[in-house]
């Protein structure tokens, strides 16, 4: 129904888009975006295909417990149903719902030059709340790791399974422009439009005295669901 412009009813249908389309775009991000704890290291996760399917930093969890899952003031247990150590994602099942609404993936090639969001949930609030960054670009753990302060490079800072390292040295990285991501960020998504086009996994100070921050791909969430369950 077409309301007259200036009437009570067009400014009430107005501001009731205007919140219907704020919903879509940082709160309703926010209802997919979960802290992960894994014993006494915290990080964070996301919805994905379904609410009780969480994707996370397999570093956070591995080796870990108790596994849990905090979203909106409720805490419930949760168990490791797949890892991809490549790209160093796990996926949680939760032993009980918690309202999450999953997050689709973003299509196409990142959008490079564009601001686009993070998560963190600040002990201040508990709420969770949206940061911007900007995408540098993509590299690979093995291009950066010459860079890295002190030499040896990655090799001392990554986890390592029968010694060898995840993420994997070839795997295709995320670089950030915003210098106040950190490695205490890793699980949370990186979304732009409401889609995740990648996860924060982890960082490293470099010889010239900047830190780099990473994030794994998207692509790599379809090869997680896809891969068959790793020991740890």
């Amino acid at each position: 129904m077409l309301f007259p412009r200036g009437s009570f009813l067009f400014h009430l249908a107005y501001v009731i888009g205007c919140i219907s389309l704020t919903s879509s775009g940082s709160f309703g991000q926010a209802n997919s975006i979960v802290k992960v704890h894994g014993g006494p290291v915290s990080g964070y996760g996301v919805a994905y295909q379904a609410p009780d399917r969480i994707v996370t930093a397999l570093h956070v969890v591995a080796g870990r417990s108790p596994i849990k899952v905090e979203f909106n003031g409720r805490t419930v247990d949760a168990q490791i149903e797949k890892v991809y150590k490549t790209a160093d994602l796990a996926l949680l099942k939760l032993s009980a719902p918690v309202g999450t609404q999953p997050m689709a993936l973003y299509s196409g090639e990142p959008p490079w030059g564009e601001t686009v969001d993070y998560w963190e949930v600040p002990p201040s609030t508990g709420r969770v709340t949206r940061k911007t960054t900007e995408l540098e670009g993509a590299t690979s753990l093995s291009k950066i790791n010459a860079r890295v302060n002190p030499p040896p490079g990655l090799e001392n800072s990554l986890c390592k399974d029968g010694g060898k390292p995840y993420p994997g040295m070839t795997t295709e990285i995320i670089n950030f422009k915003e210098p106040n991501i950190k490695k205490a960020h890793s699980g949370s998504p990186i979304t732009f439009n409401g889609k995740i086009i990648g996860m924060i996994d982890g960082g490293a100070n470099l010889l010239d005295g900047k830190s780099c921050i990473w994030a794994i791909s998207k692509d790599d969430f379809a090869k997680l669901i896809a891969h068959r369950h790793q020991p740890l």
